[in-house]
């Protein structure tokens, strides 16, 4: 029975002419038929519009305005474009094309006619008209609260009663992404009579803002980056007073599947690379004592008109501090100008260790200026005289900063920020070791949006690496790509770039050293006002 899944069992005899008999038995074996799986076809998209919108002339059109809706079953990635335009100023049926494409190409056209109608003669009998709405596009910053009542809309029915109150808006805006988003307005006088309007909240990016100030001041250090087509790519914002390398200046070293563009020290360029001597010196753990050294001798050439005029006031001995400690006479500002590596063996002197100690690069800093103790917090005043070359000038932390920028929006804007602001830069991120590392930032570079693409940066633990044993010359300013984690949305310096973002040093935070410009100048005011 081939009806009827089962064995069945077929016997055979055969027998000869003197009846010899032999039988044998065979099975058929009757199987169920296998499950035919129904093919799963890939469907186009659909398009639902509202058919025959009709306009008068004069009023403003807005593809939102069609109700246009976009769906596929299988896709939700669609690709949806609008052809045609609507002359509102002229009667006339216009025909608008809806595009719709999926992620395998299947595609959709959908045509809806505009019908704009001349306006009707208005019978002077006919005392009602649509009410009159104003209000105008609002730009806002990214992360700027949004209200509709920032729109300042105003509303008034044809007898010239006020009636905003009755004004019903529609549409969101998301004030975390740039971008322009569209908002209804729709108000009903007392008689039913109804009118509305569409404007627009353009949301800036707070980089792209922050760019621009970059650019429109003239003292900006930028260097402009552009194609073939004269198109501009990307800027390179230095600190101010830095002679960034040329682009000849860096061997691109490819070591791994790491790509490393670096190029040796110059002196005399407003950079610094104050570099580790390691091998019993006891600065195998003061990277913050370099990084502090760099964007101390930066904050010198930012302040040599004041360093000289505090000097010709004091003299130079006020700053030869505690002349019995081995290299004191060479611990002088003077010095420090002429010869900046000795700042870090001066800052090693002083606080060097075997013991695998490091120093915070904050009070570092404040120790050179003000003379406070490292160990001691404010309001504790506890003076170490090794330090304070301008103790007279600087008391507190102000223009030494410290700033969280462990994810990739805060580090993009802070940088920004204080590369206008003029200030001297560290960075420091975590290592695979377990512990930190600070470095010397010298610049950024940006997209034309103000998008953070990477870093300029000084390494204190690179300066026996060899960029090539040719010429023999070491690792100078290196360029760091900065990523964002796509897990975490942290940011990384990393020189091997990764589509999930996760190769890289996480960063902590920046360090900053403000000139200090208003400081020197009430100092200075001071000083003459008791002569």
């Amino acid at each position: 029975n081939t009806d009827l899944a089962g064995n069945y069992t077929i016997t055979i005899t055969a027998k000869d002419s003197k009846g010899l008999t032999t039988i044998k038995k065979v099975i058929v074996i009757v199987k169920e038929k296998p499950e035919i799986k129904k093919e799963v076809k890939n469907e186009a998209p659909v398009i639902t519009a509202k058919e025959n919108l009709t306009l008068e002339v004069g009023q403003k059109f807005d593809t939102s305005m069609l109700n246009v809706k976009v769906s596929d079953k299988e896709d939700k990635k669609l690709d949806v474009k609008y052809e045609g335009k609507v002359n509102t100023d002229l009667a006339g049926n216009y025909t608008i094309t809806i595009t719709a494409k999926d992620s395998k190409g299947l595609t959709t056209i959908k045509k809806v006619i505009v019908i704009v109608k001349e306006k009707p003669e208005i019978k002077k009998e006919v005392k009602n008209e649509a009410p009159i709405i104003t209000a105008k596009n609002l730009t806002i910053k990214q992360g700027d609260r949004f209200k509709y009542s920032m729109l300042n809309a105003q509303a008034k029915d044809r007898e010239g009663k006020d009636i905003s109150n009755y004004i019903v808006y529609s549409g969101k805006v998301n004030i975390s992404k740039e971008g322009e988003y569209p908002i209804v307005l729709t108000v009903k006088d007392s008689k039913g009579s109804t009118n509305s309007m569409t404007v627009k909240v353009i949301v800036e990016s707070i980089n792209k803002l922050m760019l621009q100030k970059i650019l429109d001041d003239k003292t900006s250090n930028v260097k402009v980056h552009k194609d073939e087509h004269e198109a501009i790519e990307s800027y390179d914002v230095f600190s101010k007073g830095v002679t960034p390398p040329s682009d000849d200046d860096y061997t691109i070293l490819n070591l791994a599947g790491y790509t490393i563009p670096v190029t040796p020290y110059k002196p005399g360029m407003g950079w610094y690379d104050a570099n580790k001597v390691l091998n019993g010196a006891g600065d195998d753990y003061l990277c913050s004592g370099a990084t502090s050294a760099n964007m101390l001798n930066w904050w010198m050439d930012q302040n040599a008109d004041y360093i000289n005029r505090y000097l010709k006031l004091h003299g130079e001995n006020s700053t030869c501090i505690n002349k019995e400690f081995g290299i004191s006479q060479n611990a002088t500002i003077s010095n420090f100008r002429k010869n900046p590596d000795d700042l870090f063996r001066y800052i090693t002197k002083c606080f060097g260790n075997a013991e695998k100690k490091g120093i915070h690069p904050r009070n570092t800093m404040f120790w050179f200026l003000s003379g406070h103790d490292l160990n001691y917090r404010l309001p504790e005043n506890k003076i170490d005289d090794r330090g304070g070359f301008f103790q007279d000038v600087f008391d507190d932390f102000s223009i030494i900063g410290q700033i969280g920028c462990s994810y990739f929006p805060d580090l993009n804007y802070c940088l920004l920020d204080n590369l206008h602001k003029n200030k001297g830069i560290g960075i420091s991120y975590d290592t695979p070791f377990g512990s930190s590392h600070i470095v010397s930032l010298w610049g950024a570079k940006f997209d034309k949006n103000g998008n953070l693409l990477g870093v300029f940066v000084t390494d204190s633990n690179d300066g026996e690496t060899l960029i090539d044993s040719k010429s023999g010359n070491t690792y100078g300013m290196i360029y760091m790509n900065v990523v964002k984690e796509v897990n975490t949305g942290k940011a990384r310096l990393t020189n091997k770039v990764t589509p999930k973002g996760n190769i890289g040093a996480p960063v902590i935070d920046l360090y900053t050293l403000d000139t200090g410009k208003s400081i020197w100048e009430n100092y200075f005011k001071s000083i003459n006002s008791k002569k």
